[in-house]
């Protein structure tokens, strides 16, 4: 075993959220020689119980690799939510990520774009948000819209990705307390980033009341739930405020009094009919 190495998985295993509570199982596998072995991990997530297989492999040149891990989520009278993700030094989904893209959230990952060039080539790192299509099954054949993003579908929706999604602005205009401070704001973001279910307090009929926010970059727009996980609309309070003004506006143009040539004989007759 190659202490290199070891030391590599065992960052590896921390960085993608399984801790290191398997360490030890990881050292006793690779000293033993073996060409390629699995590590079973359990933990409660949000009051799910997941589960996950960790796939290792020894190359020819003597180093083993993290390649894969297979998750589930366990769920009360339903099917059981599975994915295998692959794991890569380009891009790779946490644990936590991973739950939240199989339970239909969005994340926002960097990752590395290779750009062949005539004499040489460019690598620019890109961020992008990524998401699972349920109306659209995987296949082996990639379009160009549905790309390999380290996932392997079991019979499921494949993974997309998409940009041009202003959650910054989206969270600016809630009436969330508090989101004109800098810190919160940012704290808020980064965790909806990462595809979590986020509460807040949001102000609705004069009084602050718990709420949760998910980003949704497909719809270019924020789901919103209510304590209960009801599925709310709240306005935009910058939109809402801006139909006020026009609706006064336009108010005030269709009462502003006309010239009249018959005088005051009309005066009744003005106005909108």
């Amino acid at each position: 075993m190659k202490e290199e190495n070891a030391q590599y998985l065992e960052k590896r295993l921390v960085y993608t959220g399984f801790g290191e509570e398997l360490i030890p199982e990881l050292r006793q596998n690779m000293a033993e020689g073996k060409e390629k072995f699995e590590l079973k991990f359990e933990k409660e997530i949000s009051g799910k119980k997941v589960e996950a297989n960790l796939k290792y492999s020894l190359s020819n040149q003597g180093n083993y690799f993290f390649n894969a891990y297979d998750l589930k989520i366990n769920q009360i009278d339903k099917e059981p939510l599975e994915r295998t993700f692959k794991v890569s030094n380009n891009e790779t989904f946490s644990l936590k990520e991973a739950f939240n893209l199989l339970e239909g959230r969005s994340v926002l990952k960097s990752y590395s774009n290779f750009e062949k060039g005539n004499e040489d080539s460019k690598i620019t790192e890109l961020q992008s948000w990524s998401y699972l299509d349920a109306s659209i099954k995987n296949s082996k054949r990639e379009t160009e819209n549905e790309v390999d993003l380290g996932v392997e579908s079991k019979n499921n929706a494949i993974m997309r990705k998409c940009n041009n999604y202003d959650l910054d602005s989206l969270v600016s205009n809630l009436p969330i307390k508090n989101i004109e401070i800098p810190g919160v704001k940012a704290d808020l973001i980064q965790s909806l980033n990462r595809g979590n279910l986020q509460s807040v307090l949001l102000e609705k009929d004069g009084e602050f009341k718990k709420h949760f926010i998910e980003a949704l970059p497909k719809y270019k727009t924020i789901n919103i739930y209510s304590e209960q996980m009801v599925k709310l609309f709240i306005p935009n309070k910058k939109k809402e405020e801006l139909k006020t003004s026009e609706k006064k506006d336009n108010t005030e143009k269709l009462i502003q009094p006309g010239k009249n040539k018959q005088g005051n004989k009309n005066k009744n007759s003005q106005g909108v009919r």
